[in-house]
């Protein structure tokens, strides 16, 4: 993409994996994969550390995009599933597990704060709006530490 503020890595990139970063700062990249026996999309992005406010150049939802263009053109259609998987052991990358869990504190159900998620807004844009779960820790219910959140197009 011309004078875009980011580059897709090629030596990452092929039909079922997208591999881009901040043409300024590696730091900040989104990584992505299908899984082609589940036709399940996984991926990781970092935009911003927050231990210590730094930013990214590139908006999330770009790389989101691009990531999302990719998949579309590269295996003839958009994946069957968009997977989250939010864990607190990492707290770079628990901001849609502490969104998720602030939503159900306020009382929504889980559906409903899992579509509040950055994962579930961008999932929404292209119109994965049914939530299914898988493992969540504890099982029992929230505050979670861990959920698997799947989010797929309606049947």
């Amino acid at each position: 993409m011309p004078n875009s503020p980011w580059i897709a890595d090629p030596s990452g990139t092929t039909a079922t994996t997208f591999h881009a970063f901040d043409a300024t700062d590696r730091r900040f990249f989104v990584r992505a994969r299908i899984d082609t026996y589940t036709d399940h999309l996984t991926f990781r992005i970092a935009t911003r550390i927050p231990s210590t406010g730094e930013k990214s150049a590139v908006a999330p939802d770009e790389l989101f995009d691009a990531m999302m263009t990719h998949f579309g053109r590269q295996v003839g259609g958009y994946p069957a599933a968009i997977r989250g998987i939010w864990d607190r052991s990492d707290p770079d990358f628990a901001t849609n597990l502490d969104r998720f869990n602030a939503a159900l504190a306020a009382g929504d159900d889980e559906p409903t704060a899992a579509m509040k998620t950055f994962t579930g807004r961008m999932a929404a844009r292209y119109n994965y709006t049914t939530v299914v779960f898988g493992v969540t820790d504890p099982p029992t219910g929230p505050p979670y530490s861990k959920a698997n959140v799947y989010f797929k197009t309606p049947a």
